[in-house]
């Protein structure tokens, strides 16, 4: 609605000053007025994409939540430092650029409610599925745990990042290990015949020497190159 009166404010002053409908005169807009809604519409235009992708249904989201509402902070704490500086060189104006940072400062208290601003090594496990979801979209990976990342809070954070990939999946490794052991029901005579075929003296099986130490899957992962943004994750 604001980005419509915006496109349309010439034509809507037009009317104003030829119309001879009082109603109309009386709520029509000053120049203070159209400059207040210019800078709602920056603000606003802030949550319109999160919003709108955080809601879909027919594709992942978890793993851009906690992108977006740091792209969020950063972008509410970006137009403080801009309405701060508009203070100092234009004090005519000064509680109008004052009730727009009170009220952006207002709104991130809301959002802290539910996400807090800075993650810390004590945050990591309540936001476990997110970060996790993070990691394994093959576009993403640790790239916004490093420096100069969205999720870069503390030295460390990668490191920890790693660790929660890690035990997760050490983790579900032995549970899946567990299950397959038990799921076994191979009878004695199938076993005697496979044992038999693998001591075959035509077997290539002494060609391929198993190496000392295996990479873990979760590492040879994180080592390939991130895929590109238009591939969808879920195909990967």
């Amino acid at each position: 609605m604001i980005k419509i009166a915006l496109e349309l404010k010439e034509v809507i002053i037009y009317i104003g000053n030829n119309t001879t409908n009082k109603e109309f005169k009386r709520n029509i807009l000053n120049e203070s007025d159209w400059l207040a809604l210019s800078e709602l519409q920056n603000i606003f235009e802030i949550f319109v994409k999160p919003s709108t992708k955080l809601q879909g249904q027919l594709y992942i989201i978890l793993n851009m939540n906690l992108l977006y509402i740091y792209q969020i902070y950063n972008k509410l704490e970006n137009l403080i430092i801009i309405y701060k500086d508009k203070l100092q060189t234009n004090t005519i104006s000064y509680n109008y650029y004052n009730n727009f940072i009170s009220t952006i400062q207002i709104g991130i208290e809301k959002l802290e409610k539910y996400f807090s601003r800075k993650l810390t090594n004590q945050h990591l496990k309540s936001y476990k599925p997110y970060i996790l979801s993070i990691i394994l979209d093959p576009r993403f990976k640790l790239i916004h745990f490093k420096e100069d990342g969205l999720l870069y809070f503390y030295p460390n954070i990668s490191k920890d990042i790693f660790g929660l990939l890690k035990f997760e999946y050490l983790k579900l490794k032995s549970e899946l290990k567990g299950k397959s052991t038990s799921n076994l029901n191979i009878s004695f005579d199938e076993l005697n015949a496979e044992t038999y075929n693998n001591s075959s003296s035509d077997s290539d099986s002494e060609l391929y020497i198993q190496p000392d130490k295996i990479e873990e899957e979760y590492i040879i992962y994180l080592n390939e190159s991130n895929i590109t943004k238009k591939i969808d994750p879920l195909t990967y």
